[in-house]
């Protein structure tokens, strides 16, 4: 899932970068069609992990938020590259279920599916991904809401999830946990996101 929306991103960049471009459009205008058509966003408007190998139907496998952000900023790229407002209010319906999916959530802050487990070397970057994008979201459609919510992110992992060094861990609704690079990154994409 994600390769086709970093696809999508990066040619919706590419053609807003490269005068003349037409090649760059249409590679992200036919990534966007396959991806919304791939059946990847579940019934609550949540994205899945993927595709199943046999059926190539939604697997049903977990909706980590990076898969929700990805998305999120690959239509406001092609918004923003084709001048269509539709992408930006299909982002809306993506943005709307993924701040209030309880699966994403503990109580109201943002949560990764592993984070009572073990969440490798990857996930602890996986909110950063979320918010970044959301970020951008809100920014493209002056969206309160949007900053709300991440502001209420920013307060939860600053007031929980702090350190007395001021790192962050994985937990943002607390306690504060082992602090790497990681953690770090989304930490700081946090906070960036909820001051703009």
């Amino acid at each position: 899932m994600s390769t086709a929306t970093r696809t999508d991103t990066a040619s919706a960049e590419l053609h807003t970068r490269v005068a003349g471009d037409t090649a760059y459009l249409q590679e992200s205008l036919e990534t966007w069609r396959w991806f919304r058509d791939s059946g990847m966003v579940n019934s609550q408007h949540l994205v899945n992990d993927g595709l199943d190998a046999a059926s190539c139907a939604n697997n049903q496998g977990t909706t980590w938020s990076y898969n929700q952000g990805v998305i999120l900023g690959g239509l406001v790229d092609l918004a923003r590259a084709t001048h269509d407002q539709d992408y930006l209010r299909q982002a809306t319906v993506l943005a709307d279920a993924s701040t209030t999916a309880g699966d994403l959530h503990a109580g109201d802050v943002l949560v990764e599916p592993c984070e009572d487990t073990d969440c490798g070397a990857d996930a602890p970057t996986f909110k950063g991904v979320y918010v970044r994008n959301l970020g951008e979201l809100a920014e493209a459609t002056s969206s309160t809401r949007y900053q709300v919510y991440l502001r209420r992110q920013a307060e939860a992992a600053h007031e929980r999830d702090r350190t007395p060094q001021d790192g962050y861990g994985l937990h943002w609704a607390g306690p504060p946990g082992p602090v790497t690079g990681p953690t770090q990154q989304s930490a700081v994409d946090l906070m960036v996101a909820a001051l703009r």
